[in-house]
């Protein structure tokens, strides 16, 4: 398992701090029959909601692609 906590972002190399609560992403892995599942899970403001719509799906592609070399 691994969760990253969102305290702030980075914009033209400067760290932003920001409040958002515990905003999450956490990321568990499971193994079954040679097959692995990952499974992710985000928890944040409903600001966020079209970018993780639009980013993760690609992200996630990205990760799978990696992953099945």
């Amino acid at each position: 398992k691994m969760v990253f906590t969102h305290q702030g972002e980075i914009k033209n190399n400067e760290r932003i701090e920001k409040d958002w609560g515990q905003m999450q992403e956490r990321y568990d892995l499971s193994e079954s029959d040679g097959l692995t599942t990952l499974i992710a899970t985000i928890d944040a403001p409903d600001e966020f909601e079209l970018f993780f719509q639009n980013t993760f799906p690609k992200a996630m592609g990205l990760v799978k692609g990696i992953a099945e070399g």
